[in-house]
């Protein structure tokens, strides 16, 4: 991927890099609070758009704590994912961050589920 443009003359030559803001990762599924949700959840959450025009990446961090500290999906493509099997009756945090191929991560909100019985 190219991540900027470089130009080039006898005397100089600088490369350029879009640092336009991303959105925040939203609405993410289970829903911020819900209970009774599979240990095997399927998470996901609205696209995140690079305004720079990049492809972006996700990383899903998840955990009983927060914030979560456990990589868990890491390089999805697609803005959705399906966790392995998590503690029962237990609070799971979990965040979403997101990649630009050229750097400029963007750590979503830190969202809560728990797991049913």
């Amino acid at each position: 991927a190219s991540c900027g443009r470089t130009t080039y003359s006898p005397k100089w030559n600088f490369t350029t890099f879009c640092t336009t803001s991303m959105a925040n990762p939203a609405n993410p599924v289970p829903a911020i609070g819900a209970s009774g949700q599979s240990r095997t959840a399927t998470l996901s959450w609205d696209a995140v758009t690079d305004p720079c025009g990049g492809a972006v990446k996700y990383d899903v961090y998840v955990g009983v704590a927060s914030p979560p500290t456990g990589l868990v999906l890491e390089n999805l493509t697609a803005p959705t994912g399906t966790l392995l099997q998590q503690p029962a009756s237990t609070v799971i945090y979990w965040r979403v961050v997101v990649k630009r191929p050229c750097g400029g991560n963007l750590e979503g909100p830190i969202w809560n589920f728990t797991t049913g019985p």
